[in-house]
């Protein structure tokens, strides 16, 4: 990194350029191969800034990142712990570039602000479908359409039929992806000083969203792609997504303690949805035939309103209210119900009230907060044969706590410690059986752990005339979540309910300074993500195995 004023200090730049790998740790038994998953991550980013004139600046910001990840962190915990049968490599390619241009200006009245951010992030994905397609070999559900037929298969029929799927045997799917994104937005804030503050703004989103979907045969011994370019099935499908809105804030200091602030978004989206199958598959409800095109708009209003009160000189009491949505669509998804094509936008309604202290003259700072959020028309990922697709599944409502401190124990140990505790249930749900993410009043929302708890001790000493001796030791239990709303879903995982404990050590003298950093020192697999289907059974995400770091620095 390399950080240079310019121009007597009225202009700046910082370049930014990094080359890193992170070691695998995920072992493949079917393939033979240890530590798959290995990463390797570049990129550059440079920041600019300058001030021509009193009351103005100006500033780009330019990133670039290609990063590899050479296969899934995804592991089968019947197997063991980070061990993995999956039938090929599934590497995950991706490049963004990100170009973001701010312009202030002081007027007379306010302060005027100008950005544009440009998004465009390129990425393939690669899903192992061998499970997929033997699933269909044993229950012969497309054995008819292979063979021409309107009717069930005989024997030989479907002979052929598992002879054709043994041919294309083991498959991926190979899924290139592009989303690009324009954002301007305009805004006017308020000058500081007075009683009365505001802001009024504009927000521009122009995103486009592509991909072609294949199946492709992959070579039995390395698990690579024989030919990407001559699938057994493929589908394009894409996304046009144009979002407005004018939105405001009032903020009015009533009287030296209370400070209330009111604001309100008017938004409206634009969203089309378009897909088409080029090549029918026999192992899942894709049929070649025309584009479909589906489209889907709205408007509405989202508010917010805060009051804050002033508890003497250290310590603040708040109430807020706040709304928020996420857009609907439709789901680009073959053979799928036509009910189910189209879903809601889903709804939040947040109440909150906290206070935030110190005490102990600054050694001691206590923020607490109490919420409830009601979700409305809830999008969640649901699963017909072979595809996710997203559904909306009734009403929830989620209760929660929030505590984070600190401790100046001594001028040269702090303590730092934080709890959040939420329950979160479905308070309405769809009595319906045609996809598979639906639950019952009462149940719990999935992978969400009900207590999270994290504390750390710090600890500071001066060891020469330039030179700093610092230790930490950082405790978190991740708490107990499931996979499904219904625990008694026979594809139902627990998950959570464990704990991380993380060290280190480092020694800063004058420019140079070196850390030494062991993560996971207990080794505990914790599960943090788990799913079965009738495919698999406990396909899990665990956190990163025990990881030294050792890192040296030097500044000029």
């Amino acid at each position: 990194m390399v950080n240079q004023p310019l121009w007597d200090g009225r202009a700046a730049v910082r370049i930014v350029a990094y080359d890193a790998g992170r070691p695998g740790y995920i072992d493949n038994l079917r393939l033979g191969q240890a530590d798959v998953n290995a990463v390797r991550t570049q990129g550059a980013r440079i920041a600019a800034l300058i001030a021509p004139r009193s009351g103005t600046t100006l500033s780009a910001t330019a990133i670039t990142q290609d990063q590899t990840a050479q296969d899934s962190a995804v592991f089968s915990a019947a197997l063991g712990d980070y061990r993995s049968d999956a039938h090929a490599p599934l590497p995950f390619p991706n490049r963004f570039n990100l170009l973001s241009l701010t312009a202030e200006q002081t007027l007379p009245f306010a302060r005027l602000t100008a950005t544009t951010a440009v998004f465009d992030w390129d990425s393939t994905k690669y899903i192992d479908t061998t499970l997929s397609a033997l699933l269909a070999r044993r229950q012969g559900l497309y054995c008819p359409r292979y063979n021409g037929l309107t009717g069930p298969c005989d024997a030989a029929q479907f002979a052929n039929y598992q002879g054709y799927i043994d041919s294309i045997l083991p498959v991926v799917g190979h899924q290139p992806m592009d989303v690009r994104s324009v954002t301007p937005e305009p805004r006017l804030d308020s000058l500081a000083g007075g009683n009365v503050g505001w802001t009024l703004g504009a927000f521009i989103e122009d995103r486009s969203d592509s991909s072609v979907s294949s199946t492709v045969r992959v070579d039995e011994a390395t698990g690579l792609p024989l030919d990407p370019l001559a699938p057994v099935f493929q589908r394009s499908s894409g996304v046009d997504l144009t979002q407005k809105a004018l939105y405001g804030e009032l903020s009015w200091m009533l009287t030296p303690r209370l400070t209330v602030r009111l604001g309100a978004r008017r938004y409206s989206y634009d969203k089309t949805s378009r897909s088409q199958v080029l090549i029918t598959s026999y192992i899942n409800a894709s049929v070649a035939g025309p584009e479909s095109l589906h489209r889907s708009e709205a408007s509405g209003w989202v508010r917010r309103a805060t009051a804050s009160y002033g508890l003497g000189d250290h310590a603040m009491a708040y109430v807020q209210y706040a709304e928020g949505f996420r857009p609907g669509g439709v789901n680009n998804t073959p053979g799928l119900d036509a009910a189910l094509v189209a879903y809601a936008a889903d709804e939040v309604r947040n109440h909150e009230a906290g206070l935030k202290t110190t005490a102990a003259n600054g050694r001691l700072l206590i923020d607490f907060a109490v919420y409830s959020v009601r979700w409305s028309d809830m999008q969640v990922a649901a699963r017909a044969p072979n595809f996710n697709f997203i559904a909306n599944a009734g009403e929830a409502t989620i209760r929660g706590l929030e505590v984070e401190g600190q401790l100046g124990v001594t001028d040269q140990l702090t303590a730092r410690w934080s709890l959040n505790l939420i329950d979160g249930r479905l308070t309405s749900a769809p009595k319906t059986s045609r996809f598979d993410a639906t639950g019952d009043v009462g149940d719990r929302i999935p992978y969400e752990p009900r207590v999270r708890f994290a504390a750390s001790l710090e600890h500071g000493v001066q060891v020469g005339p330039e030179a700093t001796l610092r230790s930490s030791i950082e405790a978190a239990y991740i708490g107990v979540s499931g996979s499904a709303f219904d625990d008694d879903d026979p594809y139902y995982e627990q998950m959570g309910e464990f704990w991380l404990l993380n060290g280190g050590v480092s020694l800063a003298n004058g420019d140079w300074s070196a850390t030494l950093r062991v993560e996971n020192i207990l080794d505990d697999a914790g599960v943090v993500w788990a799913a079965s289907r009738p495919e698999y059974e406990r396909n899990a995400i665990g956190v990163q195995p025990r990881t030294v770091r050792l890192s040296l620095q030097r500044r000029w």
